[in-house]
């Protein structure tokens, strides 16, 4: 990924740019009622890109990491729209780092069948309890 997100920057000419991606995995229980309505795992990438140019910036985000360049190449465009000047940016290093959620027990480890009885029950007390 990294090796791909550096050759979609190699290709812009502009006087800065960045991109970030970011990796989301969800879990999804919905009830209606008693009745089961959705359940399952979900894995979403996706990211957003910024760019300066002549002092115009530009902000995309994208759903899918197989169009990064072209969105690259429209917040590339609108910058231009828009930037008139100079661009004054300090030089600074770039950061690559990987964040991730602090927690005790790792959630993608919990099976999801647990996941929907723990669901079901809250859901069985709440329909269970009389409406005041």
């Amino acid at each position: 990924m990294k090796t791909t997100m550096e050759e979609v920057l190699k290709g812009l000419e502009c006087d800065y740019a960045e991109i970030r991606i970011e990796e989301k995995m969800t879990t999804s229980i919905r009830y209606s009622g008693k009745e089961l309505e959705d359940i399952g795992n979900r894995t979403e990438k996706g990211g957003n890109v910024r760019i300066c140019h002549k002092g115009g910036w530009s902000f995309v985000s994208f759903n899918s990491l197989d169009n990064m360049k072209e969105k690259a190449e429209l917040c590339l465009k609108q910058a231009t729209l828009v930037g008139k000047g100079e661009s004054r940016l300090r030089k600074i290093s770039a950061i690559d780092k990987t964040y991730k959620s602090q927690y005790k027990i790792d959630p993608r480890t919990v099976p999801l069948n647990e996941k929907e009885e723990l669901c079901r029950n809250a859901n069985d007390k709440i329909l269970s309890e009389p409406i005041q």
